[in-house]
């Protein structure tokens, strides 16, 4: 292809045939960037996908955006289509590239840089300093007499080790024998390859903030390596008693001297669920280390950075593994393994009256399997109100309409006590599945409960819980909502078929459908709906207003914030240099709010997200996600309704007027 053009899929944009595999190639120079534009998108998530694809590393593309990355050799660009069938018909794809040549002056800095070089010599030193505007992925290669081993120490590192890593391996092909993998280290750290050949690749992603350098200083030797080639390898089963311990030996004070891999196979049935606690887990000198549950499908890291006691949950066997990074670090945990085995009960429910609870039994088992089936007297529309007050427990709650109807919620990532399901569709039976697979505290019930609802009214309130229902051309469009508290609040969610649908209050809140509560500021406030076109429900609950949150006061020009509850961020810059600043999104989930306030501007507020309007089934479509906001006072607010942590990075940037003044100077 051309150094710029148009490229979408077959048909665009009226049909998309399933079971087609398209790539395109666009074939590049060393130290050229591509820059895509995707215009238009429109697949079926869940089975089709479009790719690009940069040497060894690969962007899954779900929503129209523009981004740029360094490529070597050629960009590919693939389609794959495995939708059941061809009766929707999914539009495809359209996009623009252009291939952006380097200016001479870069590509000099480029070939300053070792990568792409081999290193032959007895000893040397290797330095890297570059400023990362995009992403990076070098390669370097070192050799040494034969017979002899390689010696590596970093005497100097500077880098964004959220971003940025490096990967050693033997030999020289990079894509198999990897021994380290580098992510966050400090100077004078050495360890030893034993073979006279091995590659480095430094890899930086686009988010990578300022500049990354190191030194390394490597040097051939005839010492090994103290790492154990083999792992450490134990099965944990039905003949060993549970709970079962492991707990580090100290060889080191109070840390174990981590010289290799150590792997326990824990073996359960089906139906039974394995408990891991992790009590503690820390390695010498705040380094970062990492336990792995791996199973069939996936592999799950908890690491040293978590907050402990923290507590995994597996249904059937897995393995558990540690292994060093370097050729040692030293570790300090304390792991309790437990495995219980499910208690199923199955209940017939007939749902006469307007309204009914459903709790679980007084069961002191850990792991239990409750069905409620449920059969209504009439063909009434149900709300079911959830109270969560175990919002530790790791549990999930599953309603089940029809054969093709299903939600699930999991409780213990779910930070609200109270929350709601609406079953819009007249049904004469459902199902309800609830499963926990642990007690909140030791030996206590849980405390768990399903309020159900038939809409049988155009408003009901009982305490803390309101509804209105409204039928189209209904006569009454007004409600007027009054706390039992004035210090309270609402929490508010709107249920249509119909996705415009909006609704307007006195707290000057609009309503609208989302994934997520809307928070409404106010005990005392009228709901009024305009169009009256479209029926709704509307769900409030009534909570105790927030008194406790967190503010920072932040004059730096870069950094990382976050909470994992409700914090105010305010940003203020002196400069006469930047005049804007870019919010990249590193986490975030549906329970996510991001309000931005330009202090500079009259305290105007408008939302920087609302991740409820966004995201559908995949939270990671959010990462990533790039803001602009031109101005240096600010404050952010941010709110997780779930127990998720919600991460931005933030970074000034030049203006464009100032960058030409400097240059004509």
């Amino acid at each position: 292809y051309d150094n710029e053009g148009i490229i979408y899929s077959n048909n665009y944009p009226k049909f998309l045939r399933t079971n087609i595999e398209y790539t395109w190639n666009i074939q590049m120079n060393y130290s050229n960037e591509i820059e895509i534009n995707l215009i238009d998108i429109h697949l079926d998530y869940d089975q089709d996908y479009l790719q690009v694809i940069t040497g060894e590393i690969i962007y899954t593309l779900t929503s129209p955006e523009i981004f740029r990355v360094q490529s070597i050799n050629e960009t590919k660009i693939i389609l794959r289509t495995k939708h059941s069938n061809d009766d929707y018909q999914y539009r495809g794809f359209k996009l623009a590239y252009q291939i952006l040549n380097k200016t001479i002056e870069i590509n000099n800095d480029l070939q300053n840089l070792p990568c792409g070089k081999t290193y032959s010599s007895h000893n040397g030193t290797i330095e890297f300093n570059y400023e990362i505007t995009t992403i990076f992925d070098c390669l370097i290669l070192i050799e040494v007499d034969d017979g002899q081993n390689i010696f590596l120490r970093f005497d100097h590192i500077n880098w964004d080790n959220k971003e940025n890593y490096i990967e050693i391996g033997l030999f020289h092909n990079p894509h198999q024998n990897q021994i380290f993998h580098i992510s966050d280290t400090l100077p004078g750290t050495w360890f030893i390859a034993n073979d006279s050949q091995i590659w480095i690749r430094f890899y930086s992603s686009q988010f990578s903030l300022d500049s990354s350098n190191f030194r390394l200083f490597y040097s051939e030797t005839i010492g090994w390596s103290t790492i154990t080639p083999n792992a450490y390898v134990q099965i944990l089963d039905d003949n060993r008693l549970f709970p079962y311990r492991l707990i580090s030996l100290p060889t080191n004070d109070i840390y174990h001297n981590l010289t290799q891999a150590y792997t326990w196979h824990i073996e359960a049935l089906d139906d039974e669920c394995i408990q891991i606690k992790f009590l503690s887990l820390q390695a010498f000198e705040n380094r970062r280390i990492c336990f792995h549950v791996k199973d069939s499908f996936k592999t799950s890291e908890i690491c040293s950075t978590e907050q402990f006691p923290f507590i995994y949950h597996h249904i059937g066997s897995c393995i558990l593994s540690i292994e060093p990074e370097f050729i040692w670090i030293l570790v300090q945990y304390n792991i309790q393994i437990d495995k219980f085995k499910k208690i199923t009960t199955i209940n017939e429910v007939s749902f006469e009256e307007n309204n009914m609870t459903l709790t679980p039994s007084n069961t002191l088992d850990s792991y239990v399997h409750i069905e409620w089936l449920i059969t209504l007297n009439d063909t009434s529309m149900v709300i079911i109100d959830v109270e969560n007050l175990d919002g530790n427990t790791p549990a999930k709650l599953f309603i089940i309409q029809d054969m093709n109807t299903t939600k699930s919620y999991s409780l213990g990532r779910i930070s609200l006590t109270r929350f709601c399901h609406v079953i819009l569709s007249s049904k004469s039976s459902f199902k309800i599945i609830y499963t926990s697979l642990s007690l909140p505290i030791h030996n206590s019930k849980r405390l768990f409960r399903l309020n159900l609802y038939k809409i049988s009214k155009s408003y009901f309130n009982n305490r803390d819980f309101h509804y209105i229902s409204y039928k189209k051309n209904q006569t009454n469009f007004q409600w007027s909502i009054q706390g039992q508290n004035e210090k309270s609040v609402f929490l508010a969610k709107l249920y249509s078929l119909h996705k415009n649908l909006s609704l307007q209050t006195t707290a000057n809140v609009n309503l609208s459908k989302t994934n997520s509560f809307i928070y409404i500021p106010s005990s005392n406030f009228d709901v009024r709906y305009n169009i009256r076109n479209f029926d709704f429900i509307l769900i409030l609950y009534e909570q105790q207003k927030r008194n406790f949150y967190q503010q920072t006061i932040l004059n730096k020009t870069s950094g990382l914030i976050g909470t994992s509850n409700f914090a105010f961020y305010n940003i203020h810059i002196q400069s006469t240099v930047f005049d804007s600043i870019d919010f990249i999104i590193m986490k975030a989930d549906n329970g996510t709010y991001i309000r931005l306030y330009d202090l500079s501007v009259h305290n105007n507020g408008y939302f920087l997200l609302n991740s409820s309007s966004i995201i559908t089934n995949k939270v990671s479509s959010l990462i990533g996600l790039r803001f602009s906001i031109k101005s240096l006072n600010i404050k952010i607010e941010l709110q997780s309704l779930t127990k998720n942590p919600i991460q931005l990075r933030y970074k000034t940037q030049i203006s464009s007027i100032q960058n030409k003044n400097s240059r004509n100077k």
